[in-house]
């Protein structure tokens, strides 16, 4: 068997390491603990009762199960659940059900039919919060099963929960379904029912439902929830704005992105309402939203420019480099600048460079200075004869607000010099 720091290579993904070290840990195992760490990657959380379920051996578990349970404990990726239960860390949930589903749907399936019927078993003797615990997860594992009883079953809950107030199961049941194995169950299915049971959930006051609640709509792809998101959107200060932003990219929708840009153009537009549609913007990362966006950069307020500067950089686009270099040279602030600067560096930093030594000549000490400093920060070999003039033609310059051209134009010269030996190494 190969070490396995052989098999990792510094051009790995993260994901890719993780699965390295899986094969590694079940190439080692025991063949029914390997079986193990595969099947209990099915429910959200397994036990000795649920590995003897899933082994055929019925509720009353043997001993072989308790010894694979114990051996399952042993795993750095797993850890305790409520107590008394056992769970995996989620990246390593996830990259098995990944390759359940690339490699064994029809078995995971089958698998999940048998959680379901564990779970319907359990309810028999369940009561109170351990009854609603047993329906959830029974609905979560019929979706694949039967995607359409699945559906209408988490749409009547999703209702229940709504109807009764109770935040929380809302906020669960959403997550639930959510996740990518149920969405792909669904695919094809007329999701209307649950879009429209959806679509409430994004006023509510808490804001991880909001969040849950865009994040579903948008692994839908519910073109229908567009209107309600971006106007949830304009209106939230706190953390789901994120999630709408996300939501509305995977949406990816021609009508999505027009109605952000007619907010983004309107006269009046206050500042929370600026700040999130431009961070929708550039998560979605259409070109259309440059030239509105490049409009708000004269916008009085340094906060704005900022966070308008972000958007473009995100965009990143040869068409923001215009708008960034006029952030450069008229932003209200070193942090615009300093923003623009790494926004030049991340979107072309040739072109940028191009441009940046036109300016060098500029009549403006400012530009000149605030050239040199994004040249510092990205510029090559071509760029220090410019900057050698610069030093030469500044005298003791000293811009408005106390800049020293001179000094910073040799500092430039420094930085670009020991980046060039750099990567000679």
């Amino acid at each position: 068997m190969t070490n396995i720091t052989d098999r990792i290579t510094p051009e790995m993904s993260e994901e890719e390491v993780l699965g390295v070290i899986l094969d590694e840990i079940m190439a080692r195992a025991e063949p029914d603990v390997a079986e193990a760490i595969r099947f209990c990657a099915i429910p959200h959380w397994f036990s000795e009762e649920i590995i003897a379920w899933l082994r055929g051996e019925g509720l009353k578990s043997s001993e072989h199960s308790r010894e694979i349970l114990a051996a399952l404990t042993e795993l750095t990726f797993v850890g305790p659940y409520y107590g008394q239960d056992w769970t995996y860390h989620e990246n390593v949930r996830e990259l098995l059900l990944i390759r359940w589903r690339k490699t064994d749907d029809q078995h995971f399936v089958q698998l999940s039919q048998v959680m379901v019927d564990y779970f319907g078993e359990k309810m028999k003797s369940a009561a109170g919060d351990e009854f609603e615990r047993c329906r959830q997860e029974l609905m979560y594992h019929f979706l694949p099963v039967d995607p359409s009883a699945g559906l209408e079953l988490f749409n009547q809950m999703l209702k229940e929960a709504k109807d009764s107030q109770r935040a929380s199961t809302c906020q669960l049941l959403v997550h639930l379904f959510a996740e990518e194995t149920i969405i792909r169950a669904v695919a094809g299915l007329d999701v209307t029912q649950t879009v429209n049971v959806l679509i409430p959930l994004l006023y509510e006051s808490i804001s991880d439902i909001r969040s849950e609640a865009a994040r579903t709509l948008g692994m839908l792809k519910a073109e229908d929830g567009i209107e309600t998101l971006v106007r949830v959107l304009t209106l939230d200060g706190g953390s789901s704005v994120s999630a709408i932003s996300d939501a509305l990219a995977k949406i990816n929708s021609k009508k999505a992105v027009d109605i952000l840009l007619e907010i983004v153009m309107e006269k009046r537009l206050d500042m929370l309402t600026l700040y999130n549609v431009s961070r929708a913007l550039a998560v979605i990362k259409d070109t259309r939203a440059i030239e509105p966006l490049a409009q708000r950069i004269s916008y009085p307020s340094q906060d704005v420019q900022c966070f308008v500067v972000s958007a473009l950089a995100e965009i990143g686009t040869d068409e923001a480099l215009q708008p960034l270099l006029s952030a450069l040279f008229l932003g209200h602030g070193d942090d615009v600048r300093r923003l623009a600067i790494e926004a030049l560096a991340k979107v072309n930093p040739r072109q940028a460079q191009r441009e940046l030594l036109r300016e060098l000549d500029n009549e403006n000490s400012v530009v000149r200075y605030w050239a040199v400093e994004a040249l510092a920060r990205f510029g090559d070999r071509e760029a220090i004869p410019h900057i050698q003039k610069v030093v030469r033609e500044s005298g003791d310059i000293v811009t408005w607000g106390g800049l020293e051209l001179r000094k910073t134009a040799a500092n430039a010269i420094a930085q670009i010099e020991a980046r060039l030996e750099e990567s000679k190494r």
